[in-house]
């Protein structure tokens, strides 16, 4: 991108086929990784998926992302954690401030994890519910009928 405007400030006219080729280089870069494009499939076009598998993947997910011991939340915290506390040991006194800062940042980091984990379980436990079935009201009974004589 930084090709395309000048040292004046000016953009430069893009090439004809910029967008398609530059589309065409992100599907091959994101091939290379193993990445899927988000709502696709390998078989083809968009495929309508079960509610109950998909909030369960999205669970399943959360439950990994949000994961105390080992979960990327917990890791940035933890490191958030150390370098508050070698921040608020700097000799020249700005390092309190900072170390609290950093502080209040983990704390919320935990907040989120905990929030993230109370969602996942709540996708869980929807996913795992089975669907309701239609209600179909009842039929008034008939209304008696009375004879003549």
């Amino acid at each position: 991108m930084a090709n395309l405007i000048r040292e004046d400030g000016t953009r430069a006219r893009q090439p004809y086929r910029l967008p398609a080729h530059l589309l065409s280089e992100s599907r091959r870069i994101a091939s290379d990784l193993g990445l899927r494009v988000a709502g696709s499939t390998t078989d083809g076009p968009q495929s309508v998926q079960d509610p109950a598998v998909a909030g369960a993947a999205q669970a399943t997910l959360l439950h990994r992302l949000a994961e105390e011991s080992n979960g990327p939340l917990a890791e940035v915290r933890r490191l958030v954690e150390q370098v508050a506390y070698h921040v608020a040991d700097l000799p020249d006194g700005r390092g309190n401030e900072a170390g609290r800062r950093l502080e209040w940042a983990a704390r919320r980091l935990f907040a989120l994890q905990q929030d993230l984990q109370a969602t996942a379980s709540s996708l869980d436990r929807a996913a795992r519910r089975p669907p309701a079935a239609s209600q179909v009201p009842a039929p008034s009974p008939a209304a008696p009928v009375h004879r003549s004589r």
